[in-house]
């Protein structure tokens, strides 16, 4: 909390959303000590679409907190937490509700990225994505529903791992679109990735005869993504044959079509009685649900029922 501290204030402004007393910190770190519990002595912080006890849930919006007030009780993400003995320090900034992919932030402040002047760190799990990268602690949590955990690890050069929805992703965790929310963490490096994830997922150590990680490698011919897949796993690579790069933009328009349908339901019972209090980006990327035809909706619909048929 001290390095915290000395972070200079517009950037703790536009980083950090809400933090816990170190008093608090201090005494939860001796109690998961004190019980051994396999992950003791590590720290981390969430994004603030999730729910923790004593720390508002804003994601990021000037207004949620008065349509949705606390007292917030752990979600589910942060009750597996405790049980591991990972302390939450607090949570961090992000695009507001989620909706964006730059880490900017008209009310608290754009996150920068953790190293290059100018350069933002992505989003919308930008503040996690920042505080992993500066090495204030290892672990930092973030939600991905369109690339939000995907695009901060990989512009700020970290490993970062998205899981299908889960409990986690609804059970005390503010939606973007419900339908396609996931969490996910980032860590520093492969090895940190690997251990935290085993026991985050209560997976069994690999066995010395186990099979390498199969891969579905859907862009081949990709400059990066290619080599990448070649080197780390090259004997146990599918190719997907169903990377059509003609059908790219109809796949995006699709999801954005689905994506925004699921955000209007949840957003619909106050986007127009608070609409000057959105970000205008977020606000327009939500109402294009009204503009919608039934034609693209129903196609849409369909192109994610045959794309999901393709991938099995």
């Amino acid at each position: 909390m001290e390095r915290i501290r000395n972070i200079p204030e517009a950037r703790r402004r536009s980083v950090f959303a809400s933090l816990r007393s170190p008093e608090l910190i201090r005494a939860e770190e001796a109690e998961f000590r004190r019980k051994q519990l396999p992950l003791a002595g590590t720290s981390c912080f969430l994004k603030d679409t999730y729910d923790v006890t004593g720390l508002p849930t804003r994601a990021s919006s000037r207004f949620l907190e008065r349509v949705r007030p606390g007292p917030h009780d752990d979600g589910a993400l942060a009750k597996k937490l405790r049980a591991l003995g990972v302390c939450i320090l607090g949570k961090t900034h992000m695009n507001e509700f989620a909706y964006g992919l730059d880490g900017a932030n008209p009310h608290y402040g754009d996150c920068p990225h953790p190293f290059l002047p100018g350069h933002c760190s992505g989003g919308s799990s930008s503040g996690s994505a920042w505080v992993v990268a500066k090495g204030l602690v290892p672990l930092a949590f973030g939600t991905d529903t369109g690339g939000s955990i995907r695009v901060p690890a990989a512009f700020c050069g970290l490993a970062g791992l998205r899981i299908p929805p889960n409990a986690w992703s609804k059970d005390g965790c503010f939606p973007l679109s419900p339908g396609f929310d996931t969490a996910g963490w980032f860590t520093r490096t492969l090895p940190e990735m690997a251990r935290f994830t085993r026991h985050l997922l209560d997976l069994p150590p690999a066995p010395a005869s186990a099979q390498p990680l199969r891969v579905l490698n859907a862009v081949p011919g990709h400059p990066i993504l290619t080599p990448f897949v070649d080197r780390y796993f090259p004997r146990a690579v599918a190719r997907a044959d169903f990377a059509d790069p003609q059908q790219a933009e109809a796949r995006l328009h699709a999801f954005s079509v689905l994506q925004s349908r699921e955000a209007m339901e949840v957003h619909n019972a106050w986007i127009d009685t608070y609409a000057d209090e959105y970000d205008p980006k977020v606000r327009a990327l939500i109402l294009r649900a009204r503009a919608w035809t039934d034609a693209e909706i129903a196609q849409a619909m369909q192109m994610e029922k045959d794309l999901q048929s393709q991938i099995r």
